[in-house]
């Protein structure tokens, strides 16, 4: 589909179902940035959840997330040489007052929870709005290696995060009530 169907598509759809709110996610959406970044004006409320490997766009009034899976190191052993300090440089050049809600997210695994807080500790002063985590969920025989043995196990990773968002509660997005749960 070319990029002008795409975007009157998305303008159908979004008229035709009152839809307010998008996310653009998946593969790497800024591969297209172009197309993206007029997409987003179709929308009251856009979201982009990035690598951050193409830059971070500026987005005022919406959301951008991007990704970082540890401190350095276990990133780049993740997505690849190089890609911590890249998404760094490109987090430092934009303008943190544009008005782009800047969220840093982190995929807890079994092999990642370890250093939770030090995750937290090597951005927290970085010219952001917040940082989130997600749980990995593996799906049926999972062979990843990224998977908890057993809930306990996972168990002690929530209790890493919970531990964190205690110790930066301003900076860690997240409900304690719900990570308990």
């Amino acid at each position: 589909m070319d990029n002008r169907t795409m975007l009157h598509q998305l303008a159908v759809l979004r008229d035709k179902h009152d839809i307010r709110s998008m996310l653009f996610m998946g593969g790497e959406p800024m591969i297209r940035k172009h197309l993206v970044m007029e997409a987003v004006k179709l929308f009251e409320n856009p979201s982009i959840v990035t690598n951050g490997t193409y830059g971070v766009p500026s987005l005022p009034g919406g959301l951008v997330t991007v990704s970082l899976d540890g401190p350095e190191a276990m990133n780049d052993a993740v997505r690849g040489p190089g890609i911590f300090q890249k998404v760094k440089a490109a987090i430092a050049a934009r303008d943190p007052g544009d008005g782009t809600t800047l969220m840093l997210q982190m995929t807890v695994t079994r092999m990642n929870a370890h250093a939770v807080a030090e995750s937290v500790e090597v951005v927290k002063d970085w010219p952001i709005d917040g940082v989130a985590f997600a749980f990995y969920i593996p799906i049926v025989d999972d062979r990843t290696g990224l998977a908890w043995e057993d809930l306990r196990e996972r168990d002690a990773a929530v209790r890493r995060v919970i531990a964190v968002k205690q110790a930066y509660p301003d900076l860690v997005k997240a409900h304690i009530p719900v990570l308990e749960m």
